[in-house]
């Protein structure tokens, strides 16, 4: 299909659509293939009121419009170039853009109390070029002849008498069979007066045309629900959406956040502490209710901790994610000295004669404040890492209410929780792990160890920002501090091992698992301290106009040192040869964006994407009317097609186009 769009016709239509009209048709010259109109229900109303607006796209003959992002309806292949039809109610907030797959709130009349969500038309079949050129064309389902989309409101209950006007923005595209038009913007105004009760009412469009709304809205708005924004969740490729806008979506939508939560324990972060937490509760299987009582208290103690970041992200400004705790160096630095000194409790099991205050440290597993504090350490180790569906369940949290926000962390930090719980009210479980003994003191060594590379990442990366400063990346050399500390733990396993059984198949399992962590240890220092193959341009504003200005592909990666997942997936994803090549070929300029401490206008470039937390990719080009954005769930092809989507046809696999150094 010959697409007639590209960034700059992009801005030439926002222009015409701003200067072209209000609630009339706008065309391209010498071509009228959709008119537009919008007309309200009841012209006069009266106060606490249901209304509706119907916006009416008069289609052409041979014309149609892509279906909105809402109905999810279009095949990937047609999905990946249609420029979606979108509605924004209320008046235009400054400097927004439509042509954007983020909804935009619009700046509503005080008289307006709730606008319900948007009704969409149902898409027909038509006939548009096969992308793929096995065939001629394909059908798909599209806007076609009259396509009303309704827009149901109920008016404030202190709303004041008189006119006022309802500013609405349509963005669509129009097509024919084989060529698509530049997509256009119209404004309209739709004028509605507020009457006093008593007064005669009405006026508007009639029946004929809301005969297409559904009724059922307006229970759904009067009962909370039906105005909150789908869940877009893409992991690994696989791509769904959750609608929070009834009892069944919200509770979907808290169970994959739950999901979340519990994936955290299975990440390095927090792996090296969960034996010594199964431990702790083996220490109370005697007693049953003892047992559950402390894996409970623990379990709030995690829940507390999400439940206060849910609680930062809705009242504190300037707070957004939870990666805004390393944005000061000292949060680090302060968990990493009591996570040391908890390590250092531990060594009492080499008969290492320590101060007191760092037993004092040490929670206790059999009291309630040291149950509690556990849960706390638990969730707070959890913070450099996340896992597949967090980003996309705690970014959504963070554009809800105080309420919705922290319902969501609070799932979070309940699936995080479950496991212990189930553990404690299962003390059989777990009655087998030895609570006393050399096993039992060997787990507690290793594990002191380990953590004791825990705490050199958490100081390391909370003096790095002290270290070096925006755009230059931070100091990472304390990954081979901490990855020494992980060889010396897996030495001592198999050393102590050998020691304690002179049976074979036991030495030869915690022997082998020994060596596997040593490698993966020193394997992660390199890896983590590792530039890489990629030729990066660090971040400054200038560099990213210099690149536009040349006509690149834009390829910028958000990072920080404590974000281990960044790390991870740059190591996995960016450094493979594949990409790497990509990245460094000609007409493509790889940006990295490093957040580690107070880089202000890194974290301004990271809020226009409209993105929470890190990791992110973003991929931007000359063929792309809008930025393409992963979290921490992409994989080489897919950063390869976005590559390519961006750059042209072939571009991501073999260009010819003008590189930097040409």
């Amino acid at each position: 299909m010959r697409i007639l769009l590209r960034t700059r016709a992009a801005v030439a239509a926002v222009l015409l659509g701003v200067l072209g009209v209000t609630g009339s048709a706008v065309g391209q010259p010498g071509i009228e293939a959709v008119s537009v109109s919008a007309v309200p229900s009841l012209a006069r109303v009266y106060r606490g009121e249901q209304i509706a607006v119907a916006v009416i796209m008069e289609h052409s003959s041979g014309y149609h419009t892509w279906p909105s992002e809402a109905q999810d309806v279009l095949p990937g292949d047609i999905a990946e170039f249609a420029i979606r039809t979108e509605l924004v109610v209320g008046a235009m907030p400054a400097g927004a853009s439509i042509a954007g797959r983020e909804p935009i709130r619009g700046v509503l009349p005080a008289a307006i109390g709730m606008v319900g969500p948007i009704q969409w038309p149902e898409p027909y079949p038509a006939l548009v070029a096969d992308p793929s050129g096995e065939r001629e064309t394909v059908e798909v389902p599209t806007y076609q002849d009259r396509a009303v989309v309704y827009v149901p409101m109920i008016v404030s209950d202190d709303a004041a008498l008189g006119a006022f006007d309802l500013e609405m923005t349509l963005y669509f595209q129009a097509c024919d069979e084989s060529v698509c038009l530049m997509p256009e913007v119209v404004s309209m105004s739709v004028r509605i007066e507020v009457v006093a009760t008593g007064t005669a009412r009405g006026g508007g469009g009639g029946a004929g045309v809301f005969g297409g709304l559904d009724q059922s809205v307006w229970a759904q708005m009067l009962s909370g629900a039906g105005s909150l924004d789908e869940v877009s969740f893409n992991v690994f490729g696989w791509k769904f959406s959750i609608d929070p806008n009834s009892v069944l979506g919200m509770a979907l939508l808290l169970l994959v956040a739950g999901v979340a939560g519990f994936i955290l324990n299975l990440t390095p972060c927090v792996l090296p502490v969960v034996p010594l937490k199964i431990m702790g509760l083996s220490q109370s299987t005697g007693n049953r209710a003892r047992c559950f009582y402390l894996g409970l208290v623990m379990s709030m103690g995690v829940v507390a901790f999400f439940v206060a970041i849910g609680g930062a992200i809705a009242f504190i400004s300037g707070f957004s994610a939870i990666s805004s705790l390393f944005q000061t160096g000292w949060f680090g630095i302060l968990v990493g000295v009591v996570i040391a000194g908890l390590a250092l409790g531990m060594f009492g099991a080499f008969t290492t004669q320590l101060p007191q205050w760092v037993y004092r440290i040490t929670p206790r597993h059999d009291s309630t404040v040291g149950s509690f504090g556990w849960g706390v350490m638990i969730a707070v180790l959890s913070t450099p890492c996340t896992g597949p569906f967090m980003g996309a369940a705690s970014a959504w949290a963070t554009r809800q209410t105080p309420a919705l926000t922290m319902m969501t962390f609070g799932a979070i930090g309940i699936g995080m929780a479950l496991p212990y719980l189930i553990l404690a009210a299962n003390p059989k479980w777990i009655s087998k792990v030895p609570r006393t003994g050399p096993a039992s003191e060997l787990v507690k060594q290793v594990m002191g160890l380990f953590l004791l590379g825990i705490a050199i990442f958490f100081i390391g990366s909370g003096i790095g920002p002290y270290i070096t400063q925006p755009p230059e990346p931070a100091w990472v050399g304390y990954w081979w501090a901490a990855g020494a500390f992980g060889v010396l733990a897996s030495g001592w396993l198999a050393y102590r091992t050998i020691k304690i059984t002179r049976r074979l198949v036991p030495r030869a399992i915690w022997v082998g698992l020994a060596g596997f962590a040593a490698m993966i240890s020193v394997l992660v220092a390199v890896k983590f301290t590792d530039h890489g193959p990629i030729d990066w341009e660090y971040y400054t504003p200038a560099v990213r106009v210099d690149a536009i200005e040349r006509g690149d592909v834009l390829v910028t990666d958000f990072t920080a040192s404590w974000c281990i997942n960044c790390l991870a997936i740059e190591a996995a994803i960016l450094f493979n040869p594949r990409v790497a090549n990509v990245l460094n070929g000609a007409g493509v300029t790889a940006i990295k964006v490093d957040l580690t401490g107070k880089n202000e206008v890194g974290s301004e470039l990271h809020e226009k994407f409209n993105w929470v937390g890190i990791p992110l990719l973003v991929i931007e080009g000359p063929e792309l009317d809008e930025p393409i954005r992963f979290g921490d769930g992409y994989t080489v092809e897919m950063v390869l097609r976005a590559i390519e989507r961006a750059g042209g046809s072939g571009f991501g696999r073999a260009s010819s186009r003008p590189g930097r150094g040409d």
